[in-house]
């Protein structure tokens, strides 16, 4: 797999599916309000608040992203 049909393909039909799961993390971060870390720990956003809210936008960002290019292509291979 080329990283061109990867690309495609993550743009694509797997767009929707992607922004759902992004927008979904996001939310249950910022309602949390905890960060939960690779070693199972988890870290308060008090104590790294630029970090925080980092993860929760650029989550919420990129679901964005993906959401309409995933309903682009679904516009374009589904309906036209």
């Amino acid at each position: 797999m080329t990283k061109e049909s990867l690309t495609a393909f993550l743009l694509g039909p797997a767009g929707l599916p992607l922004a759902i799961g992004l927008a979904a993390y996001s939310l249950y971060t910022y309602r949390r309000n905890k960060l939960d870390l690779r070693d199972g720990r988890e870290l308060p956003s008090a104590a790294a608040p630029v970090r925080f809210w980092t993860e929760v936008v650029g989550a919420l960002a990129l679901a964005l992203f993906l959401g309409f290019s995933g309903s682009g292509w679904l516009w374009r291979h589904c309906f036209a």
